[in-house]
């Protein structure tokens, strides 16, 4: 019953959310209340037992393994945590009672999406968290906030769509609703290529995919910051867990789709860091990191697709490295609103614990991100001879850009403007980050250590000076750039690539050639000349027919005339009939 209250909870508290009292203890009593069912189901506290409603409209089917426990602690903390956070960030301003009933509405269908094990639930779920969470990236209201919801939007639907479309052929191709079953027909079926290229598709706009990430750059900065946590630390996942859904692993996997996958994921890891150390907003920054680190996620996940592939450790080596991202994610965003609100004493500390998140990302040794990207190499080696031997090359080159990406985020953190005292608020604030810190450096080691093989967790001098060096040449970099540049700092904040990269482009160019429309073809086909009809009687030397063309459509712009042969017609009808 356990299983169930993870979704019944958020939904019925999103009631009690409304009421209009704007104060501290009420939000956070809300939203950390709301995540108890999933905290203790998340960390075993509670051992969960599969539900089946079959007396519902459909058959609803929750249930839990391995794998899914650790992304369901993963989103709790980050609801918990992002909640408390935002009951302390959020005091005292506007639209407390809107934001309160979105977030739990978005809690609710990404903590029941996790457990749900039917199609119906699941693909419902989803659409709930997808579309509640617009709420709370338009919450500001303005007009950046406005343009990114509308491409969020936009992004989503599209994404819905194409998951709609792939759950109809999956349940027709297998007559049952529930979620292995439906991914086992799939795969035993003709259709299996395109109805798994339909989900890759849905979800990874999601997971933000290329070339469906330019949602997320937009959406991160507008967004109040524990939303934004939430968006990119935990929601993201949500795609991650889809595409494990629908996958041919733990059917003997399908190696053609291993090298697609794997370039998809590398173009994402490598141009997401590109692009990012441009931005000069640090949100902007964390979400192309996002971008980035999704990308290895889904190397990761293609590597899962070998024939061969070590299930045993590979798929829970999977949800780990989720699981670091999430946590050291969640620290990042949340941290750039602490520096908002700290004060002048605290700033250095908090600064500290966003490099120490910082260089779990990037893969610095002894931190959760070196256990993940060492399983990552060893998932290397059931991969294609090609990609075998230029992945711990690539490996080296994303750490080396993510310490680049994420120590240009802590140097723009370190600029921004601060008050003197800590602010309203600020106590839970910083209650919520000082316990994603502790949960980052105690939970991601224990997580590992049960979940592991031993060989990953081996204390190897070449393996730990392997994940150092990166990080190292990375900090150098970084030094040699500050000291050459100390006194030509860029005085503008506008971006040399903006946000949404491609997506500013497509705007401009709609511009333009709406633009080109309104003002130079259609001034010529609204001319008389070129009526189609007109023109065509004209062609043929019929000016007669032309001239009784003009003179009916006058006739027709009448309503006396157009409701008599309305009248005539269905008298016709209605003669025909009898």
């Amino acid at each position: 019953m356990i299983l169930l209250l993870v979704i019944l909870v958020p939904l019925l508290l999103s009631a009690f959310s409304l009421w209009r009292v704007n104060t501290s203890w009420v939000s956070a009593l809300l939203f950390a209340g709301a995540t108890i069912p999933a905290l203790l189901l998340g960390f075993g506290w509670v051992s969960p037992a599969t539900v089946s409603f079959g007396d519902l409209l459909l058959v609803l089917e929750l249930g839990l393994d391995p794998q899914r426990q650790v992304l369901l602690a993963l989103s709790a903390v980050l609801w918990c945590t992002g909640g408390l956070f935002a009951a302390g960030y959020l005091s005292g301003q506007q639209r407390i009672a809107e934001f309160r009933f979105f977030f739990l509405l978005s809690m609710a269908g990404n903590l029941g999406l996790i457990v749900a094990q039917d199609a119906a639930s699941f693909y419902t779920l989803f659409a709930l968290m997808t579309f509640a969470a617009y709420g709370l990236v338009i919450h500001s209201r303005s007009d950046k906030a406005m343009r990114a919801g509308r491409i969020y939007l936009i992004m989503a639907v599209m994404g819905e769509l194409l998951l709609l479309f792939a759950i109809h052929a999956a349940v027709s191709i297998s007559g049952s609703i529930n979620l292995s079953a439906m991914a086992q027909a799939v795969w035993l079926s003709e259709q299996r290529t395109w109805v798994y290229a339909l989900a890759i598709a849905g979800f990874g706009v999601k997971v933000g995919m290329v070339p469906l990430y330019f949602w997320l750059p937009l959406a991160h900065p507008v967004a109040p910051t524990p939303a934004s946590a939430i968006l990119s630390g935990s929601m993201l996942k949500a795609g991650l867990l889809g595409w494990m859904h629908f996958s041919p692993i733990p059917y003997g996997g399908a190696p053609e789709w291993l090298l697609p996958l794997a370039f998809l994921g590398l173009a994402a890891a490598l141009g997401g860091v590109v692009i990012g150390l441009f931005q000069t907003d640090p949100k902007t920054n964390l979400a192309y990191s996002s971008i980035s680190q999704m990308g290895l996620l889904t190397v990761f996940f293609a590597l899962c697709h070998a024939f061969d592939a070590p299930l045993e450790w590979m798929l829970p080596g999977l949800v780990l490295y989720a699981w670091n991202h999430g946590i050291a994610k969640g620290v990042l965003f949340l941290g750039v609103g602490m520096l908002l609100t700290s004060g002048k004493h605290l700033r250095p500390w908090v600064l500290l614990g966003l490099s120490v998140a910082a260089l779990s990302i990037a893969g610095a040794p002894l931190t959760g991100g070196a256990l993940a990207k060492a399983a990552l190499k060893d998932a290397g080696a059931f991969a294609p001879a090609g990609l075998m031997q230029s992945l711990p090359s690539l490996l080296f080159l994303s750490s080396l850009l993510t310490t680049l990406l994420l120590g240009r985020f802590v140097i723009l953190c370190a600029r921004k403007s601060f008050t003197q005292t800590a602010q309203a608020g600020f106590a839970w604030q910083f209650a919520a980050w000082l316990l994603l810190l502790v949960v980052m450096a105690t939970g991601t080691a224990s997580w590992f250590a049960l979940r592991l093989p031993e060989h990953s967790l081996v204390f190897d001098v070449s393996k730990w000076i392997a994940a150092a060096s990166p990080i190292l040449v990375g900090v150098l970099i970084l030094a040699v750039v500050a000291i050459l540049f100390r006194r030509k700092q860029s005085t503008s904040s506008e971006p040399l690539i903006p946000p949404g990269d491609a997506v500013v482009w497509l705007e401009l160019s709609t511009i333009t050639v709406r633009q080109l429309w309104r003002v130079k073809v259609l001034p010529i086909l609204s001319q008389r000349m070129l009526d189609p009809e007109k023109t065509l009687y004209r062609l043929l030397g019929i000016e007669k027919n032309a001239r009784l063309a003009d003179s009916g459509e006058r006739q027709l712009g009448h309503w006396n005339s157009v409701g008599i042969a309305f009248l005539i017609v269905l008298l016709a009808l209605v003669f025909s009939l009898s």
